[in-house]
């Protein structure tokens, strides 16, 4: 503990530095700062943080749509509410654990980008796409699931729905790869794609919840990742 103590002002230059040298015109600084100390000091993941990664995918089909499932509305989680999640994953014992590991920066809290910082980044990319459809470079979630649909020469199977063929379609029309689309469609399908291939769909709904994405992550973070 007293060395820990000792070279905490040392990292806090090397972090620092970190900033200076990676922040761009626009970026927060802050932002920059944290991305760094959550990348050096987050410990090699474990087969605890990797076991309940798999848990809250098997129940809810993504990260994503778990943390949707679980932790809706704040951006950050505290540990008494993600100790309550894991009471409803029946792994309540194993909560201080899982916590230690995920929350490496000790802020105290997690949030979505640390739970699943690739699956943040592709949402991210999406919507960042999506808005770039825009001359305004606003929508709505109605505005965006039209002119993402008329990417399209075909109406959609059922209105308001897009299922994963139709999605895959009209993602590669926007420019993302196969495996992208399919991996986003899983991530933003509050179900977790877990239906069957034709029920599963996502819904102008989900794409409401993507354009509020700022809220849940710092955006300055994941497109640095």
């Amino acid at each position: 503990f007293d060395m820990r103590a000792k070279v905490q002002p040392l990292l806090a230059q090397v972090y620092e530095a970190f900033g200076l040298a990676y922040c761009r015109p626009g970026d927060s600084m802050g932002a920059v700062i944290y991305l760094a100390e959550w990348e050096l000091t987050r410990p090699r993941e474990g087969p605890s943080t990797t076991h309940f990664r798999r848990s809250v995918a098997r129940q809810y089909g993504s990260l994503v749509a778990g943390w949707r499932a679980l932790f809706s509305g704040p951006r950050l989680a505290p540990f008494d509410k993600f100790r309550d999640a894991c009471a409803g994953l029946k792994c309540w014992e194993k909560s201080t654990e899982y916590w230690s590991e995920l929350d490496c920066t000790r802020s105290g809290a997690v949030s979505l980008f640390e739970l699943d910082p690739k699956a943040v980044a592709l949402l991210a990319r999406l919507r960042s796409r999506l808005l770039g459809l825009s001359s305004s470079g606003t929508s709505s979630a109605e505005e965006v699931f039209e002119r993402l649909n008329a990417q399209r020469s075909a109406a959609p199977q059922r209105p308001g729905h897009l299922n994963f063929t139709e999605f895959r379609a009209v993602l590669r029309a926007i420019g993302f790869q196969q495996a992208d689309a399919d991996a986003i469609f899983t991530h933003l399908d509050s179900a977790g794609g877990r239906k069957k291939e034709d029920a599963a769909s996502v819904v102008i709904s989900d794409f409401a919840w993507l354009l509020k994405l700022p809220k849940l992550v710092h955006l300055d973070c994941v497109f640095l990742v």
